[in-house]
């Protein structure tokens, strides 16, 4: 399928997908007017074919045109769809799924760095005490644990992106196109923010595993390679949260006039008045929270719009001179719904207490984390104080220690094979050492010893005056 330029009677239409024959189907040649090749290796993934394409003066019949919407007809004649939103359809879907194989990437990684963390011993904590796992120190739960709640609260936001794409796309093809505008920015932000996140959090994990963690046969390279393409495939990073902002710019614009809106940005207009956050342990609480900030930084960011509008004179060049500003509440409003998601989530789930309680506080501990790494934004909303930071350090302390005892039973529970897997570090049995070790004894070079060729390049610098 080729994405294109459609332009019938002397005019453009924008683009739209046509099925184009590339090869000939008897000696798998391109075809007259088709270039076609391979672009090379990649940072991984490099068993997918990805290649490029140039056409020159090739035809197709009008068929070839995918027209379950738009249409053209035998004279030439452009048959608009019902709605121009309707061809986002595939490209939600695919934003979606991005999700959730986001979450099964950092599942991955996460899964490999706390179970290695859990085997290895390293330093006396206390002078004359046996060596700890290194799971135990604080600074090595601070890089891993926040990225295991990461974690489910990721794939809980999947899981909701799923039904909303299902709910969506049912009532699209009963006319109603209502729901469209807000699941494109809320798929488009999700995977901006999700990969993103997650392709930092391998990189985390990595660095968590020390030296061995660089191996290849840790198995991070691989996750990583995999899972940092989406950021740029389906829709660049910047550019998604950037149409994420305009939709946000129009929605508050339509809560500012009192108009309904959609239910991911009905709390715009919360920020309004001058309460401030009261840190009481209420899960609740910070859903409210989360709410009223990404508010506040929605409404800051359209005045500054407005300011740089009618200072410029030009819609599109005070879109660009702020920018910086517009990517942030965009990044804001897709973590308050990860949140807020992620609360109902435990409201709703039908799990035993103790259960719930450990999800309980993987759940603060991922709210109150993302807090404290963007504690300027949350006081400049006015919404957090330096009290309330200083109540939260104590918290994530507290939650970190509350779930260590559970903390390998959870990543545990994500449930994947040691086969997919494919790590030394990670393996369930917790053999990572002996593992590594007939790893390495097996290599080429370990079993084979030195070629020939080589020794002899060897007895030359030896034989050399150097």
């Amino acid at each position: 399928m080729v994405v294109a330029k459609l332009i019938t009677s002397g005019k453009c239409y924008g683009v739209h997908s046509f099925i184009v024959p590339v090869r000939d189907l008897n000696n798998h040649k391109p075809l007259p007017g088709i270039t076609v090749g391979e672009i090379g290796p990649k940072l991984a993934g490099n068993c997918l074919d990805n290649g490029y394409l140039r056409f020159d003066h090739v035809r197709i019949p009008r068929n070839n045109m995918m027209m379950k919407h738009a249409k053209v007809s035998s004279d030439g004649t452009y048959i608009r769809p019902k709605s121009d939103k309707l061809g986002y359809g595939t490209m939600v879907f695919v934003r979606v799924i991005i999700l959730q194989q986001a979450a099964m990437s950092l599942a991955a990684a996460t899964t490999i760095a706390v179970r290695y963390s859990a085997i290895r011993h390293q330093s006396e904590m206390v002078e004359g005490e046996p060596e700890p796992q290194i799971l135990d120190y604080e600074a090595q739960q601070c890089k891993l644990f926040p990225l295991v709640s990461a974690t489910l609260g990721i794939f809980f936001a999947g899981l909701k992106m799923w039904d909303i794409y299902i709910d969506v796309y049912t009532r699209m093809q009963e006319g109603e196109l209502g729901g469209m505008p807000e699941l494109h920015a809320l798929s488009s932000g999700l995977k901006a923010l999700v990969t993103e996140l997650a392709s930092n959090g391998v990189e985390v994990c990595r660095l968590a595993c020390g030296g061995h963690g660089y191996m290849k046969s840790s198995g991070f390279a691989r996750i990583y390679g995999l899972l940092t393409a989406a950021c740029t495939y389906e829709g660049e990073n910047t550019v998604l949260l950037l149409q994420t902002a305009r939709y946000l710019m129009k929605a508050y614009q339509e809560a500012k006039c009192g108009r309904p809106v959609q239910s991911s940005v009905s709390y715009l207009g919360l920020s309004e008045g001058e309460n401030t956050y009261v840190y009481g342990h209420s899960l609740s609480d910070l859903v409210f929270l989360y709410q009223q900030a990404t508010s506040s930084i929605v409404a800051t960011t359209a005045k500054r719009l407005k300011l740089a509008t009618m200072k410029r004179g030009c819609a599109a060049l005070a879109w660009n001179d702020t920018a910086f500003h517009l990517i942030k509440c965009a990044k804001f409003y897709s973590q308050c719904f990860l949140v807020c998601n992620y609360y109902n989530i435990l409201k709703t789930a039908e799990v035993s207490d103790a259960l719930r309680l450990v999800l309980s506080d993987a759940y603060e501990l991922y709210a109150l984390y993302w807090i404290r790494e963007n504690s300027g934004d949350f006081l400049r909303s006015k919404k957090v104080t330096p009290d309330n930071l200083d109540d939260i350090d104590t918290r994530i302390e507290d939650l970190l220690v509350s779930l260590r005892p559970n903390i390998v039973t959870i990543v545990d529970a994500f449930d994947i094979r040691d086969e997919c897997l494919n790590s030394v570090l990670g393996c369930s049995d917790g053999r990572a050492y002996e593992r590594l070790c007939d790893r390495v004894f097996r290599a080429p070079t370990n079993i084979r010893g030195m070629k020939r060729e080589d020794l002899e390049v060897v007895k030359e610098i030896r034989q050399s005056k150097l």
